[in-house]
């Protein structure tokens, strides 16, 4: 799955689950920063800057921790 700006999607990180929107991606998809209206997920406010392994794994950049983000229609 390749996100692009603009896409909506379901970010879970640690215990909390949001929707976010992808607010600027690589070309290759690989690299994204997504935002989100509502508080805080981990030591994040707002945004965070995440990257895909080749495993398909996204990671946050600043916590090296795992998020799962999953596309769902607006």
């Amino acid at each position: 799955m390749i996100l692009t700006k603009g896409d909506i999607v379901q970010a879970t990180y640690e215990d909390r689950i949001i929707r976010a929107r992808v607010m600027i991606a690589s070309p290759n998809g690989r690299a994204l920063v997504i935002a989100w209206d509502d508080g805080m997920m981990g030591g994040h406010v707002g945004m965070m800057p995440v990257f895909q392994l080749e495993t398909g794994e996204y990671y946050s950049l600043i916590e090296n921790k795992p998020i799962a983000l999953v596309r769902v229609d607006a």
